[in-house]
C-alpha cells in the first residue's frame, strides 16, 4: 500500500462519490513495474560493457535503482501485510482467503528479492565480470516475472475491495502513512514516483500538492534523481 508523501502533501483519500481513491497505489505499482524493466536491461547491457567512465556510472545508476526499488517494495509489502489487509478482512470478511493468497505472493517475491540482493551485490562492483552481470540480470527476470504478475492480480482482484469497503478508514490509514513518510516522502518517494509516470497519474500527484511543493519535488530533487540514473534512462 502507498508509503504517504510527506506532511505537506494533501492527500485526496476518497471521491466524490465516497470511493476510495487508490491512484497512490497504481502509481507505486508503476514505478515499481519501471524499476524492474530497467534494472534487467541494465545489467545485460553492462553485461556487454567494456571498464571506463560509462560503466562506473552505469553501476552508479543500477545501484541507486536497485536500492530504492528494494526499500520501497518491501514497505510497500508490509504496510499491506500488517495494516491494509488486515482494515479489509474486517471490512470485507469474503476478501480473506484472496488476501491469503496475496500474502503468500508476497513471500515468494521475498525469496526472489533475497536472490536479488545476493546477485546484485556481486554485479555492482567495480569490475564485474560477464557471469556476474548475466546472472544478476537472469535473477532480476525473474523477479520482474513474478512480481508483474502479482501487481496485476492485486490490481484486478483486491484493489476493487479496497475502493468499495474501505472509505470510512482510508483517511486515517492515509494520515498514518504521511506521518510514518516524514522528510523523505519530499525528498525521496515523489521523485520516485514521478520519474517517466504515467501523465494522468502525474497530474493527480500535481493537484494533491501545492505548487511550490511540486515545483521543489520536480526541478530539484526528480532531476537530481534524473541524472544521477541518466544512463539506465537511455537503456
Amino acid at each position: 500500500m502507498p508509503v504517504g508523501v510527506a506532511r505537506m502533501l494533501t492527500v485526496t483519500a476518497m471521491t466524490t462519490t465516497s470511493r476510495t481513491d487508490v491512484t497512490m497505489m497504481y502509481l507505486i505499482h508503476d514505478a515499481i513495474r519501471r524499476d524492474l524493466d530497467r534494472l534487467e536491461d541494465g545489467l545485460h547491457q553492462l553485461a556487454s560493457m567494456h571498464a571506463g567512465p560509462r560503466r562506473r556510472a552505469l553501476v552508479a545508476a543500477l545501484e541507486r535503482t536497485w536500492a530504492d526499488l528494494d526499500h520501497y517494495l518491501h514497505h510497500h509489502h508490509v504496510t499491506e501485510d500488517e495494516h491494509l489487509w488486515p482494515l479489509l478482512r474486517r471490512a470485507c470478511p469474503l476478501t480473506s482467503e484472496l488476501l491469503d493468497d496475496l500474502q503468500g505472493e508476497h513471500a515468494a517475491v521475498e525469496t526472489l528479492v533475497r536472490d536479488c540482493r545476493s546477485a546484485m551485490a556481486r554485479a555492482l562492483t567495480s569490475y564485474p565480470t560477464f557471469e556476474d552481470a548475466t546472472r544478476a540480470a537472469d535473477v532480476m527476470g525473474a523477479l520482474r516475472d513474478e512480481l508483474r504478475a502479482h501487481l496485476s492480480h492485486e490490481e484486478q482482484a483486491a484493489l476493487p475491495y479496497v475502493v468499495d469497503h474501505l472509505s470510512a478508514q482510508w483517511p486515517a490509514f492515509e494520515a498514518q502513512q504521511r506521518k510514518d513518510s516524514g522528510l523523505s516522502g519530499l525528498t525521496r518517494l515523489l521523485p520516485w514516483l514521478l520519474d517517466d509516470a504515467d501523465v494522468v497519474r502525474a497530474d493527480w500527484m500535481r493537484d494533491q500538492l501545492s505548487a511550490a511543493v511540486f515545483a521543489v519535488v520536480s526541478v530539484v530533487f526528480l532531476r537530481r534523481r534524473q541524472r544521477t540514473l541518466g544512463p539506465l534512462r537511455e537503456v
